[in-house]
């Protein structure tokens, strides 16, 4: 039998066990009163607790929020006047988010640690928008400027620079002490491709020219699975996307299979630790999200290598969204 664990989940604010591979999934706990909590979002595991932003019933301002899994545990860390808008990055000891509260006519972004429920303010002027595109690298907020530029922050000093390139990184993913995520270079439309940094401007450069010349690779969906870096690209034909594989190098970011017009739709999901093989949705004929009946899921298996990615075939066809849970 699976060791039992929690799973917290927000309508009001619940937490779950599942038991034996889902088999049998316990009663969930309310941690939250129905009157107290109005919604919540943005759930991250932070050390020993998940932090969320939430709203009281009654009131429009989200505040901070965390839980151990507990009733007892569920507590709200902030106050603000005005609403805590979203939350970024978080590491093992620290997140960060930002607040409407404005300084200078600028946003207030906030460094917390929710252990010792204390919480700085990260020194930042630019938009309120940049910072909601960072992720946690260590203990410190790697995330683009609007403006151009890739920063790092550790919540007590001025951001610095450490790639000075035009960004694209809504698909991004770290790996040990690096960060891997897609880019182009400053003054183009295109050609975003694999770059990779270790939060220093020496550590930062082009990990892979999946499609060389002027046309896009597109990385996307990145994952690790196995200690091996796996996302989706273009190298031949623009909207044709492949599986990749990558063991961080450049001569070991390989091409995998070819999955055809499609997008992948949800994460992928490794089987279980050791084993090789792990699992996506694509989408073929609609959106990612696509529910209609003319869209077709295809469900796919892979061990990272061409002969052990395929297709998956069910007795009834798959129709609508599709999604994947590990449990």
């Amino acid at each position: 039998m699976r060791p039992t664990r929690p799973l917290l989940f927000a309508s009001f604010l619940f937490a779950s066990t599942t038991i034996s591979f889902g088999q049998a999934i316990l009663a969930p706990t309310l941690l939250t009163a129905p009157d107290q909590l109005n919604e919540g979002g943005f759930l991250n595991s932070v050390g020993n607790y998940v932090s969320f932003i939430a709203s009281n019933y009654g009131l429009a301002h989200g505040q901070v929020w965390r839980t151990d899994g507990t009733v007892a545990g569920t507590q709200k860390l902030t106050d603000y006047q005005r609403a805590v808008q979203y939350q970024m990055g978080t590491s093992s000891t620290t997140f960060y988010f930002t607040t409407l509260i404005q300084f200078n006519n600028q946003p207030q972004y906030f460094q917390h640690d929710p252990v010792t429920n204390r919480h700085n303010t990260v020194p930042y002027p630019g938009s309120r928008d940049d910072m909601g595109y960072g992720i946690a690298l260590g203990n410190e907020l790697v995330f683009p400027s609007s403006t151009g530029g890739l920063y790092i922050t550790n919540g007590s000093a001025a951001p610095k620079l450490i790639l000075d390139m035009t960004l694209a990184v809504a698909s991004k993913c770290v790996w040990g002490q690096k960060l891997y995520f897609g880019a182009m270079p400053r003054g183009t439309e295109s050609n975003i491709e694999l770059y990779v940094t270790d939060g220093t401007p020496n550590g930062s450069k082009l990990l892979k020219d999946i499609w060389p010349g002027a046309n896009s690779g597109h990385p996307k969906n990145l994952t690790v699975i196995n200690n091996k870096l796996y996302f989706t690209a273009e190298s031949q034909v623009a909207g044709v996307r492949e599986l990749w594989v990558s063991d961080g190098t450049t001569a070991g970011t390989k091409f995998v299979a070819k999955l055809g017009k499609t997008e992948v739709s949800g994460p992928m999901i490794g089987l279980k630790p050791g084993s090789p093989k792990f699992y996506f949705v694509t989408n073929v004929g609609g959106s990612p999200l696509d529910v209609s009946e003319t869209s077709k899921c295809v469900v796919w298996e892979s061990d990272g290598t061409a002969a052990g990615t395929r297709q998956l075939t069910f007795t009834t066809p798959l129709k609508g969204f599709v999604q994947l849970l590990p449990i």
